[in-house]
């Protein structure tokens, strides 16, 4: 008897907060987060890597320096043409509006060569030095994998639309340790929805990513952008250059 008045206690209570129907997508979210946490560094490590590849090859002769240099961006673009080539894709769009697009016409489906194409063509133009920067790729990223663990676990179409939201929110999250930044984006820009049943996944998912991503490298140094010591520093000329 005792058991079964908790039980109707702790049923009441589910359906109250409601748990019953929902508490799966947080344990899901949780784990987008920590997948993109990952996904992050893997994305962001190999731009980083080639984008310093000037400064390794200080003991070649000048010229080889300079024709590095100059032959980058022809390389990366080329290496971005084959992608395209090898992984077509019927949008005529790229970044934010291809998410945008699966949400509002595609019931928020994604397929998962989408999120490779835009990693591989992103890594070879950012990293030759194209006028491009990680905000969209790692968006579209993180929304295919959102979308594709909703698909795969049988969700709903509330469901694919949380959970890519959960990806992309994580990937802005992880890439500039700003999780704050990625869920408002998400919920303005992608799903224009500020529910609770929404906010409290896509929540979970942003800080389960930038934790992630700072506890694999050690740091609260976000992967892209400028540190501290950089803005220090710029500040500090500006000072000088005024007086």
């Amino acid at each position: 008897a005792r058991m079964r008045h908790w039980n109707a206690i702790s049923t009441r209570l589910r359906l109250r907060l409601g748990l019953d129907r929902e508490w799966w997508l947080l344990a899901v979210a949780a784990g987008v987060g920590a997948l993109m946490g990952v996904a992050a560094i893997a994305f962001i490590m190999p731009i980083r890597w080639l984008e310093r590849l000037p400064e390794r090859m200080e003991a070649a002769e000048p010229w080889m320096r300079q024709a590095a240099v100059l032959a980058a961006p022809v390389v990366g673009a080329l290496l971005t043409g084959a992608v395209f080539w090898l992984v077509p894709s019927a949008f005529r769009g790229h970044g934010v509006s291809r998410v945008l697009y699966a949400v509002n016409r595609q019931g928020s489906s994604i397929p998962l060569r989408i999120g490779i194409r835009h990693w591989l063509a992103s890594t070879f133009t950012i990293g030759s030095g194209g006028s491009a920067g990680p905000e969209g790729p790692i968006v579209t990223i993180g929304a295919t994998i959102g979308s594709n663990a909703a698909r795969w676990l049988g969700g709903n179409g509330a469901s694919m639309a949380t959970l890519l939201g959960c990806g992309a929110a994580a990937g802005i999250a992880s890439v500039f340790n700003a999780p704050m930044a990625g869920i408002f984006f998400t919920l303005e820009v992608i799903l224009r929805d500020f529910s609770l049943r929404t906010f409290t996944p896509i929540v979970v998912a942003s800080v389960v990513s930038a934790a992630t991503t700072q506890t694999v490298l050690g740091s609260q140094q976000p992967l892209f952008g400028a540190v501290p010591d950089f803005v220090q520093g710029q500040s500090g000329a500006f000072s000088l250059a005024q007086t």
